[in-house]
């Protein structure tokens, strides 16, 4: 399907006529002008938005015809006559914000008057890919138009925008959205932009086994828990291992402040836990239970706080039997046993047999 549509002039001056038959004849700059955003193309007395190919463009006057179907580039007004000084001021983060992984954060963008909604655009983009998270154009907005790894995760606040806040909400936070977005504000002729800085991305994993542990009676067993962050691990504030019981949470170990207090332990784990001190350094805050005994089956927690970030691991201690050499102990006493019976029914019953 065409479309045929009448654009304002990128380039050319008044009075000339260039033709261009196909996109590869195209000047840089003129595909730089129409690669992003969208444009409302009349068939009739129907209008489309959509992403579509320039095929060709014939310059005529002040105005230039194109000819689009449907495919991959985005087609809309040409922003090189909007290059005078604005006469508003965007107001952005007054310093790079710290977020949580997986959180939401807001990149503030706000304008010091109220603008028109006609002719406004407002558009939110990495400021070293150029990657569009977010537009607003022709009063609505336009979540077609995104970068697919912003869909449902990067919202104007829509009710505010006629107020003039043009702030974005974006949500998942990954690792990867680290870096710098440029809020670019059009109204009219004029334009304004600002920089909001995500620093850093706080991260906090803990991770354990994926499986249930099993022990030996007498022995000891290794409780995995690992910590991946951003923050060094001997600044971790709090690490606790806590055994669920029922409704109660029994304190088996306690890390504060790169410190082990041992004495915050339940009399029941006192002097058989211990963390591996030398990993520590690594994020590594697996706990050692020493001399296993049967009640200590059952389901454990460590708790990772550092701030307002929290994460934790479940390790379950299920299946308690005996070591090789308990049973080979085992069975020695039992046959020792049947032995020491057999040797004395023999001397039991030999002065039976005399008499």
């Amino acid at each position: 399907m065409r479309f045929t549509t009448v654009v304002p002039r990128p380039t050319a001056a008044a009075g000339t006529q260039d033709t261009v038959s196909s996109l590869d004849h195209l000047t840089s700059s003129l595909v730089t002008a129409y690669a992003y955003g969208k444009y409302e193309v009349h068939n009739g007395r129907s209008s489309a938005y959509g992403k579509y190919e320039v095929h060709n463009v014939r310059f005529s006057g002040i105005h230039s015809l194109l000819s689009l179907s449907t495919g991959s580039s985005w087609v809309r007004r040409p922003p090189v006559s909007r290059d005078k000084t604005a006469r508003f001021t965007l107001k952005g983060s007054s310093g790079p914000l710290v977020v949580p992984l997986g959180g939401s954060v807001v990149l503030p963008c706000s304008v010091d008057s109220l603008l028109p909604l006609k002719d406004l655009e407002v558009e939110w983009r990495r400021s070293d890919s150029q990657t569009l998270i977010h537009l607003y154009q022709d009063e609505d907005i336009r979540p077609e138009a995104q970068h697919q790894d912003y869909h449902d995760r990067a919202h104007f606040f829509t009710e505010d925008i006629k107020h003039g806040n043009f702030s974005l909400l974006l949500n998942n936070l990954t690792a990867e959205d680290e870096g710098q977005y440029t809020c670019k504000v059009y109204s009219g002729q004029e334009s304004g932009e600002t920089v909001v800085e995500i620093k850093h991305v706080e991260r906090l994993i803990v991770s354990g086994s994926s499986q249930s542990i099993s022990a030996s009676v007498g022995g000891d067993v290794t409780l995995s828990c690992s910590v991946n962050s951003h923050i060094k691990p001997e600044e971790i504030e709090e690490v606790s291992w806590k055994k669920i019981d029922k409704d109660e949470e029994i304190p088996v170990l306690l890390y504060q402040y790169n410190e082990t207090l041992s004495d915050a332990s339940d009399e029941r784990y006192r002097d058989r836990v211990e963390f591996f001190t030398d990993e520590i350094h690594r994020g590594n805050f697996s706990l050692r239970l020493k001399r296993v005994r049967t009640e200590d089956k059952g389901v454990y927690i460590c708790q990772v706080i550092n701030g307002r970030l929290s994460a934790n691991t479940i390790v379950k201690l299920e299946r308690l039997g005996f070591s090789g050499l308990q049973i080979m102990v085992l069975i020695l006493c039992t046959t020792a046993c049947g032995f020491a019976i057999l040797f004395c029914s023999l001397i039991y019953c030999r002065p039976n047999n005399q008499e």
